[in-house]
C-alpha cells in the first residue's frame, strides 16, 4: 500500500502484520494508529488467531486447555498456569507470523512441562523449528509493539 512503511514486510493471508509508521494493516483494514484508542477489532482478531493456533498445537500434544485470555501486560508475552490457562499479550498479533507461532508453541509446551527444562525446549523445538528466531525477535524487537 502506498504510504505504508513496514519494518518487516510480513504478510499473512493478505494481512500485513508488520509495524508501520502511521498506519498498519490489521484484519485487511488500514488502521490509522495516530491517537488510536479503541483496539477492539484488533483484539478480536488476535483472539481468533491465537485461539485457533493454540488449540491446534495443544491437539498435537494431546493437551487440554482450560481457558485462553488476552491481556495487555508490559513484562511478558504469554504465560501458562498449572490450571491449563494460557494468557497472551494481544499486541503480539502485530508481530510476524513465525513469532506468533513461537509464542504459541512456547506456551502450549508449558502444558506438558511447567518449567524451562531441556525437555521443555525440545518440545518447543519439535513444534516450532524456527523457535530461536521467534524468541530472538521478541527480545530484540518486541518493545516496538508497545508504541501503539
Amino acid at each position: 500500500n502506498a504510504g505504508t512503511y513496514t519494518t518487516d514486510n510480513c504478510t499473512r493471508n493478505g494481512i500485513n502484520n508488520g509495524l508501520v509508521s502511521t498506519h498498519m494493516i490489521v484484519a485487511g483494514q488500514i488502521v490509522d494508529i495516530i491517537d488510536k484508542k479503541d483496539w477492539s477489532t484488533e483484539k478480536k482478531y488476535a483472539y481468533k488467531v491465537l485461539n485457533e493456533k493454540t488449540y491446534a498445537i495443544a491437539k498435537k500434544l494431546d493437551c487440554k486447555i482450560h481457558k485462553i485470555t488476552l491481556k495487555d501486560t508490559k513484562s511478558r508475552w504469554g504465560s501458562c498456569s498449572n490450571k491449563n490457562n494460557i494468557n497472551y499479550n494481544w499486541r503480539v498479533i502485530f508481530a510476524p507470523e513465525y513469532v506468533i507461532d513461537y509464542l504459541v508453541c512456547h506456551e502450549v509446551s508449558h502444558l506438558k512441562h511447567q518449567n524451562h527444562s531441556a525437555d521443555f525446549w525440545r518440545c518447543v523445538k519439535g513444534l516450532c523449528p524456527r523457535y530461536e528466531e521467534g524468541r530472538r525477535w521478541l527480545k530484540v524487537r518486541g518493545k516496538e509493539l508497545f508504541k501503539y
